[in-house]
């Protein structure tokens, strides 16, 4: 039977709801912070561990605790170009921000059966950077890491090398991908109609430089010869591309140089920008005498043939060696001439020029300091 003095309950009223005991919220809250922060603590994690993975990918961080062992700032611009499997530490090093992409390493180096492929793309392209050297010397490897780095994607290095020479750069880690990719080629010097595997001297350089043989093999129209105690400087305002109209561009020369036969509009050839089919014209009209500098042959072979020279004032932004300029593109060799105070200014505004062996030539630590 019921009884209707009951009221009538529905199942919620029937369980009324419980008050928290003390504290309840607080943990509440303590809980939700704790699953917040480990979120968060993970994906800073997995963030920390991304960023790891691009560092330790950078040859200039694997090579750290080595490079820190030595002092000399040579020394370790040196162990850097020889350790790193591409371009990435020496860039960093001197300043140029981010690891560059580069071919991967690991591998046989090119040699000189590789050269008509090399010939053809080069050619396609028109740019190539050509070194001629025959020593082994310690700055081979971060001089051309150097001008690898720095050179523009369309340019293509071409090294006429010894016997010697070309094994120090094949079997440098940091070379080999380039070599593999045909960016880089290294060539017997002898390609370049020279048989001699012999420490390269003036006489010998010159002699190469003003045979047919070697412009013909050369596989480019716009040729920018480098030597090791030369550097591209990142920070300058100046492109290659904008030298390429003319027929050469070295670094200036005052007029009290090269005697009654100078042409201002020439200049260096150690750090230069050419154009092939000029340099061959410039031959079949003067030939090749052997009791002078190349640059000057050639500076006074373009002006028989009308070639094409920029002013000294354009000349000097595109490289420095006698003729001071705060801003160009290259420097060659120049802290033979200037003041202490404007060597430390090329040096910093390139440090490049450190990997060129300008670093034993910088001012005393006394007079640094000095204005």
């Amino acid at each position: 039977m019921v009884n209707h003095d009951l009221p009538t309950m529905t199942p919620a009223a029937a369980c009324p709801p419980q008050a928290p005991p003390p504290g309840a919220p607080r943990r509440a809250a303590s809980h939700r912070l704790q699953r917040s922060s480990f979120v968060l603590v993970a994906a800073l994690a997995a963030l920390l561990l991304s960023v790891a993975a691009l560092l330790a990918a950078c040859p200039h961080n694997r090579s750290a605790g080595l490079l820190a062992a030595a002092p000399d700032p040579q020394q370790q611009l040196l162990l850097q170009a020889s350790a790193a499997p591409n371009s990435s530490a020496l860039c960093q090093r001197l300043g140029c921000g981010a690891c560059p992409s580069s071919p991967p390493g690991g591998g046989a180096p090119a040699d000189a059966a590789a050269a008509p492929a090399f010939a053809k793309q080069a050619a396609g392209a028109g740019k190539v950077a050509v070194l001629a050297e025959t020593r082994a010397s310690d700055r081979l490897v971060p001089v051309v890491v150097l001008f690898a780095t720095r050179l523009p994607p369309d340019w293509r290095l071409q090294l006429f090398l010894s016997d010697e020479a070309r094994a120090a750069a094949g079997a440098a880690p940091a070379l080999r991908g380039w070599i593999e990719s045909g960016r880089i080629i290294p060539l017997p010097w002898a390609r370049a109609g020279n048989s001699t595997n012999v420490g390269v001297v003036v006489g010998e350089y010159n002699a190469l430089l003003l045979s047919k043989a070697f412009w013909h093999a050369v596989a480019g129209e716009h040729v920018l010869i480098f030597q090791l105690d030369s550097a591209l400087c990142a920070a300058s305002p100046h492109k290659l591309d904008d030298f390429l109209e003319y027929d050469y561009v070295g670094a200036p020369w005052p007029e009290s140089y090269g005697g009654p036969d100078h042409r201002p509009g020439c200049g260096n050839g150690g750090l230069s920008l050419r154009r092939r089919s000029a340099m061959l014209r410039s031959l079949e009209r003067t030939g090749a005498p052997t009791n002078r500098n190349e640059d000057l042959v050639f500076c006074d072979g373009l002006s028989a043939i009308g070639g094409r020279l920029p002013t000294r004032e354009t000349a000097r932004t595109f490289a420095v060696e006698m003729m001071f300029y705060e801003r160009p593109l290259g420097l060659h060799k120049f802290w033979q001439f200037f003041t202490p105070e404007q060597r430390r200014h090329l040096f910093d505004y390139c440090p490049e020029a450190m990997v060129a062996g300008g670093e034993l030539r910088l001012p005393a630590p006394a007079q640094r300091g000095k204005a």
